[in-house]
């Protein structure tokens, strides 16, 4: 059983990533006379969306601290090494929170005027995506040309 667990909810998770989006889409609009059309099932998306983030976030955290607290027991020098990776983002949310100005953005719609804190945290987080994509691209292209080169 415990062996077909993942592959149920994956199955469960697709369903319902399948029948919100498919609200989404098809559901309708909040005002079909108005000048910006909104989907009536859009907060529900959202929704969805933030639940998955937070699952997903959670799982690694329990993956990471478990990872360490086995490999505490077997070799303690492995286990400080495999900390590095979460350290090293952690720094990374530091940094791009620290270059951040949280400048005022006019969002359509919106009816309230974030703090700068908010807006300090939305350009840490687009900062960190940026940075860790040019990571990633730049470690494929330099992983490509290793394999070309063995």
């Amino acid at each position: 059983m415990s062996s077909k667990l993942p592959k149920i909810v994956l199955y469960v998770l697709i369903a319902v990533t399948v029948i919100v989006a498919a609200l989404f889409f098809l559901g309708g609009y909040v005002d079909e006379n108005a000048e910006y059309l909104e989907p009536k099932f859009t907060s529900t998306l959202l929704n969805l969306m933030y639940a998955f983030v937070a699952i997903a976030g959670v799982l690694v955290l329990v993956d990471v601290v478990l990872g360490f607290v086995r490999r505490v027991k077997s070799n303690p020098k492995a286990a400080l090494k495999s900390l590095i990776g979460p350290a090293l983002l952690v720094v990374l949310l530091l940094v791009t929170f620290l270059i951040s100005n949280g400048g005022h953005v006019n969002v359509l719609g919106l009816d309230y005027t974030p703090s700068q804190t908010e807006l300090r945290l939305v350009d840490m987080q687009l900062y960190s995506v940026y940075v860790l994509l040019c990571i990633s691209l730049v470690l494929m292209l330099v992983g490509g040309f290793a394999k070309k080169i063995k």
